[in-house]
């Protein structure tokens, strides 16, 4: 069993690019207000954050495990 054609050619398009630029693009953007918020209030809970950001608790957490793995905070 081989792997679907048209999906390969989705996959490797430049919308599969330009898709992927633009979530890490929104994800750095997320990064970058979740750092300004605790360094505002360093003892601020996932819930107040996730309220600010417009995101869900579950996202908050998301993006915080993701910046302590890669040392951002």
């Amino acid at each position: 069993m081989g792997v679907n054609e048209e999906f390969l050619k989705d996959f490797n398009s430049s919308n599969y690019e330009k898709t992927t630029m633009k979530t890490t693009t929104k994800t750095t953007m997320k990064q970058e207000e979740i750092i300004k918020i605790i360094a505002e209030n360093p003892h601020i809970s996932a819930k107040e954050m996730a309220e600010k950001l417009n995101l869900t608790i579950d996202g908050v957490r998301y993006h915080l495990t993701k910046m302590r793995k890669a040392g951002l905070i």
